[in-house]
């Protein structure tokens, strides 16, 4: 139709009412002859015909090279060819042009007209073989007439070639039949063009061949050529083996709601230039589509563009496929206006199409096997393939390929095209409201689907797909046999757009094995439209009481030979501490970008899950899509129904590998189900919801998008990972005692990463590693519920309550406690948080924050996606959480936050981090039942600063069969540079039985607590409170702050503060308070830096009926104003003891603030010596160093301080001597001494020296 059109368009100028036209006199002829020549649908596509060999013209879009023509201009292409402009007619004029539809010119060919038949009788045959040539003037067929091959001679044939020699194309209106051949094949050659009406019809015995070759080249080399002449003598008895075209322009086959058929296993052949099948007008005046129909035979359509030949074979009857050999150029194929070919019987039969272009609208293509005979398993060899060959194909409106089964094996479906077009236009813009196109392979018994693939016409890949509404389907039925192998699609192309409601789908609904789907690309991209979203589906779902076959596998990557590999190196996994050596090569598409899609690899039904597999060079975009695989009732490492082993062990996967990763309104899912163990007696542990990995080179993005790895029922949480690439050859490596590379970022955005075992499983794990991650109103969240009380092979008990509480228990691998780690060089978190709840007997499962730098910011609202937010802290939605909370009997998880994660054994130490900062952050390991508290620890090399935060580690009771362990109650450890806490607090609470946990700082400078900040350790309970230490380096400041320790109903736990310079509270509070019994105590407060100053502030040791604690202070001076105190006592008890061992305790009983204008030292100085006058002595008094003070209000040493001095009645003079050990003179002059006799006061030096006066 290519150059039917391209005439048109030269007569016409591409317009529906040029000059031209209207000169044509026939335009003005009856409409009957319009409906006797309708044979073009009511849109057409025009094919700019290429090369064979050469590639489309590249656009920006791969765009198509077609174009829709008016209908008009299909009813002037239809007159052009019934006047014979290019070489085609219909019987109302054609027959006019010669004295009879059939003529003979040759051969010994004779035609006789009985009635409505004639008789075709003599005829070559070549020494009495089974080769029988006739020679044709003119073949025409009129509708309601007969063309009858008699074979008069009654020899056996195999072959009946005629050829037509007058140069007018054959009207094929009536039938044409053979009597007496048996199964002979015919052929039919006329280089004028064929023509077959809605009346044409076939009654042959074996094959038929309609072509408008030049010649028909004979396997032993003889030609018998379409024009008579010398050679015709050299035609011999050798079967037919090519068809041989001269010209550029081959003649053109055109079908008009014709119904063609042969009997079953023979094939049909239409070999020539451009080949058109549509409907036609019946005798009853309406339309009729067409049909082909050669039942377990053969369809071949072959539509040529230039000089060469086609090979092929038909001496049994059945053609071999079509070889082309020296074309530059093929013609077209158009089948439409509800066009079927049928190859469909007992055992379907092939249907071979060659073209440049090829175009199905509205039409089918169908090849059937019906057999149910039951020796027709599963394993039978596949029947009734479908392959297509076309530089251009394009299907549209309701097309349909199909082959199908009912106990043997379908058909493949091939497109080996340069591109391919399913209901898009030019533009490759969707067509709307077109109906779905469909290429299916079936079963609908035993048996299974047959596979279907897209790939390039001569070379590895095509060069574009474009696909709208389109459904590629090889679904295997539930009552397909386990053993029938797995049907697939595979499409490989430089570009692939998947539009508006496009399905591939390979599922299966009983013990078969689901078929992979494969999508080998350049660049892919989805999109959703009206008709829905898009669809790739390997799923098993058998349902209840039903074992299916494994989810098969999704794999979306590069082209081999085509698009970049890489090869990546890793550690095996038998020799973890070994250099890398083990060599993967990927291959990688460039680019990945799906929106409105859907990916699934799902098992349901006691069935293995499948993998997703998608790598890209460059980027991977997600777009309101969602990628899932599951898992359901079944045992890692089980048999499938078939008896083969599992893939993958039967762990779902998803892989996702790229530069650059986003996610955005998406979702990733993995989940594991095993509702009872009856429904998996032996999965133990149940099956691992699976894995997913996030293996990106540079950046990874996602925006209100979820992760979600869930494991229900008996079934185990699986592993999540972002990163940078696996450290083992392996991805599922548990532990992070290896860690895997870090990429360079991972941002999430109002997101949410899941990782539970809500019900019985064993934990999952999650890891991140980057050099920066960012959490923006986004959680982190690793869910965990009851054990699983599994069994090894050999029958121990690993997963009970209590495993993993205090120690590491491993359970095939894997640890029972769960964890969330992030590495990264830095960390910062806005809003959201990180939870690590347990609700059962399963302890908490680990948060590891490990980055060198890490900071929190309060949010603007709670974390998670937009549709689904969540509160973490209902006090305050817009904090940070970070949780590893209990509110079973299971033990609170372990928070640590250190330095960046380095390859390290387990049990090794952390590396400090270069600085903690946490803005309006609750940290959480806190337990609500009988359960052992969780521990809270930071370490960092530089500032901690933690403002507006909470740290809570909170215990109530402990399960018996946890009693003895010790640190019941959850610990917080703080170890950094320095420490300043404004806001907020620490604390380490118990409500019940066991003693509360112990808050321990260790800081190398200075502490600071402030802004109403509280620093606790509290019992309400009938234990004791826990102890809080802080080693500060040099000084402890708290201004507007408390440090407590209470108890209920027991003793108060102790204070301890150290630092090496000062201590100083201002409007503060550090106290240690009993409400209990007669038995019980305060704590302990013990202070011991160089200075402690107290300002309005109080150091209490306080008991209600038990006797107070005791307080020991422990500094070079102690300042304290006259609002401060320092108590030791109780109401109905013993009071406890206050002991301050200073020099100096008090100035004047108020201190000051130093004056603005500092005095001149000059007139002090003037003197350089005490004086002595009349028997009273001046004295200095220096304490200190022989330098400037350490800090305001310090002492200076006196250089005099070390001379010894004696005194009498003469007065006090020194002691001139070698030994300078000074003199003590102790005295008390401090009141809080003289009020507490037991105290210890320093001794002060007091040196003097006469012979000055004042």
């Amino acid at each position: 139709m290519g150059r039917i059109l391209s005439r048109l368009d030269s007569l016409t100028g591409d317009t529906h009412e040029s000059e031209e036209r209207r000169s044509l006199p026939w335009l003005n002829q009856p409409s009957q002859i319009f409906r006797q020549t309708a044979l073009i649908p009511s849109t057409v596509v025009e094919f700019r015909p290429q090369p064979r060999g050469v590639g489309p013209q590249k656009t920006s879009m791969v765009s198509r090279r077609l174009r829709a023509k008016p209908a008009n201009d299909r009813l002037l292409a239809t007159a052009l060819l019934a006047c014979g402009v290019i070489h085609l007619c219909v019987p109302a004029w054609c027959q006019a042009q010669a004295s009879s539809p059939i003529t003979s010119s040759g051969l010994n060919t004779t035609v006789t007209k009985s009635a409505t038949t004639f008789e075709i009788t003599g005829g070559t045959r070549p020494g009495n073989g089974p080769n029988l040539f006739h020679s044709f003037g003119e073949f025409g067929v009129p509708a309601n007439h007969i063309a009858n091959f008699l074979n008069d001679a009654g020899l056996p044939t195999v072959n009946i070639l005629s050829r037509v020699t007058g140069g007018n194309p054959s009207n094929i209106f009536g039938t044409i039949q053979t009597m007496g051949f048996g199964t002979a094949n015919l052929f039919v050659m006329n280089p004028a063009g064929i023509v077959f009406g809605p009346g044409a019809s076939l009654n042959v015995g074996g094959a038929v061949t309609f072509t408008t070759a030049d010649y028909l080249r004979l396997g032993d080399g003889a030609r018998f050529n379409a024009i008579a002449g010398p050679q015709d003598t050299a035609i011999s008895s050798a079967p037919v083996a090519a068809f041989g075209f001269l010209g550029s322009n081959p003649a053109a086959i055109i079908v008009q709601g014709s119904q063609l058929a042969l009997a079953e296993g023979h094939a049909i052949s239409l070999i020539g230039g451009n080949i058109n099948i549509g409907n036609g007008m019946s005798p009853e005046d309406s339309a009729q589509a067409a049909r082909l129909s050669a039942p377990g035979g053969q369809i071949n359509l072959v539509a040529t563009g230039s000089a060469g030949e086609v090979h092929t074979s038909s001496s049994t009857g059945h053609f071999s496929d079509p070889s082309l050999a020296g074309f530059t150029g093929l013609g077209s194929v158009s089948l439409s206006q509800g066009t079927t070919l049928r190859t469909s019987g007992n055992a379907a039969g092939r249907i071979v199409i060659r073209a440049g272009q090829f175009a199905m609208e509205d039409a089918r293509l169908e090849a059937v096997s019906t057999s149910t005979t039951p020796g027709s398993v599963a394993s039978a060899p596949a029947s009734g393939d479908i392959s297509i060959q076309a530089e251009e194909a394009a299907l549209s409106h309701g097309a349909t390929v199909l082959t199908s089964t009912v106990n043997g094996t379908a058909g493949n479906i091939a497109f080996e095209v340069g591109t391919l077009s399913s209901n898009v236009d030019h533009n490759a813009t969707p067509f709307p409201g077109a109906e779905s196109v469909t290429i299916a392979s079936t079963s609908t018994g035993l048996g299974g689907p047959g596979s279907i693939t897209i790939g390039g016409n001569g070379k590895t890949a095509s060069d574009a797909v474009f696909m709208s509404n389109t459904q590629i389907l090889t679904t295997v039925p539930h009552t397909a046999q386990p053993a029938v192998a797995p049907a697939h699609i595979d499409i490989s192309a430089e570009h692939i757009e998947l539009r508006n409601g496009t399905i591939l789908k390979t599922d299966t609904t009983g013990g078969a094995d689901a078929g992979s789907i494969a999508l080998n690309v350049g660049t892919l991209y989805s999109e959703a439209g009206p008709q829905g979203r898009v669809l790739l589906s390997s799923s098993s779902n058998c349902g209840t009481g039903c074992v299916g076959g494994q989810a098969g596998d999704i794999t979306i990557q590069g082209i081999p030979g085509i698009t970049p590999a890489e090869t990546h190196f890793y550690v095996p996994i038998v020799k973890p501490d070994s250099l890398p050596t083990v060599a993967i090569t990927y291959q990688l598409a460039r680019n990945i970008d799906l929106r409105g899609t859907d990916i699934r690899s799902e098992a349901v039904g006691n069935a293995p899950g499948g993998q997703v597999v998608v790598r890209a060079q460059s980027q991977i975009a997600l777009t309101d899509a969602t990628i899932s695989v599951a898992t359901q009732d079944f045992q890692i490492d089980g048999p499938k129904p078939s008896g083969e082993l599992v893939r993958n062990q039967g762990f779902s996967r998803i892989d996702i590998l790229a530069q650059d990763v986003t996610l955005k309104d998406s979702t990733i899912r993995a989940d594991a189900n095993v509702s009872d163990i009856g429904s998996c007696p032996l999965c133990l542990g149940g099956p691992s919801a699976g894995e997913i990995w996030f293996r990106v080179g540079n950046s990874f993005t996602a925006d209100n998008s979820a992760i979600i790895n869930s494991g229900k029922g008996r079934a185990q949480a699986g592993l999540t990972k972002i990163i940078g690439d696996h450290y083992f050859s392996f991805g599922a490596i548990w532990e992070p005692d290896y860690p895997d590379s870090p990429t360079r970022s991972i941002t999430l955005n109002n997101s949410q990463i899941t990782v539970e075992s809500p019900h019985f499983g064993i934990p999952g794990y999650l890891r991140l590693r980057a050099d920066h991650v960012t959490l923006n109103h986004s959680i982190l969240n690793s869910q965990v519920n009851d054990v699983s009380n599994s069994r090894t092979l050999d029958g121990q008990l690993i997963d009970i309550p209590g495993a993993g509480e205090r120690g590491r228990v491993i359970a095939d691998g894997r640890d029972v406690q769960g964890s969330v780690l992030i590495s990264a060089k830095t960390l910062d978190i806005t809003g959201g948080g990180i939870i690590a709840p347990t609700t059962g007997s399963r302890i908490a499962s680990r948060i590891e924050l490990l980055a060198d730098e890490l900071t929190t910011h309060r949010g603007t609202g709670p974390g998670g996606t937009f549709d689904a937010p969540r509160v973490l802290d209902a006090a305050d939605p817009t904090r940070v959480v970070l949780s590893s909370s209990s509110t079973g009997s299971g033990g609170a998880g372990r928070i640590s936050i250190a330095g960046e994660s380095v390859a390290m054994p387990e049990g090794t130490p952390y590396r400090p981090a270069s600085s903690i900062q946490l803005d309006s952050t609750a940290i959480f390991t806190d337990t609500h039942s009988d359960a052992l508290g969780g521990k809270i620890e930071m370490i960092s090399r530089g500032p901690l600063v933690l403002h507006d935060t909470t740290v809570s580690a909170t215990v109530t009771d402990v399960r018996p069969a946890s009693a003895g362990l010790q640190e019941q109650g959850g610990n917080i450890s703080l170890s950094a540079g320095s420490l300043l806490v404004q806001g907020g607090g620490l604390s380490a609470l118990s409500r019940g039985t066991q003693t509360g946990g112990n808050s321990v700082m260790n800081v190398r400078g200075a502490v600071t607590v402030g802004d109403g900040a509280a620093i606790s350790a509290s019992n309400s309970g009938s234990a004791n409170a826990g102890n809080v230490t802080i080693n500060a380096g040099s000084a402890f400041l708290s201004q507007n702050a408390s440090v407590t320790t209470e108890s209920i109903h027991a003793s108060g736990g102790n204070i301890f503060i150290q630092a090496t310079d000062s201590i100083r509270l201002v409007n503060s509070r550090i106290s240690t308070s009993v409400l209990g019994g007669p038995n019980s105590s305060g704590g302990n407060i013990t202070l011991d830096p160089a200075v402690v100053t107290l300002q309005n502030s109080q150091v209490l040791a306080q008991a209600v009926q038990g006797t107070g604690g005791n307080i020991r202070i422990i500094a070079g001076t102690f300042l304290a104003d006259q609002t401060s105190a320092v108590s030791a006592s109780s109401e109905f008890g013993l009071n406890g003891n206050v002991s301050i061992q200073s020099p100096v305790s008090s100035l004047s009983g108020t201190l000051s603030t130093l004056p603005q204008r500092p005095l001149s030292a000059q007139p002090l100085l003037s003197q350089r010596c005490a004086a002595q006058a009349t028997g009273q002595l001046s004295s200095l008094v220096v304490s200190g160093r022989d330098r400037l003070p350490a800090e305001p209000g310090g002492w200076l040493m006196s250089p005099l301080s070390m001379m010894p001095f004696e005194a009498d009645d003469q007065g006090v003079r020194p002691i001139v001597s070698t030994n300078h050990d000074a003199v003590e003179h102790e005295e008390t002059g401090a009141e809080l001494a003289e009020e507490h006799p037991d105290s210890q006061p320093r001794s002060r030096v007091t040196t003097l020296r006469t012979g000055c006066r004042s």
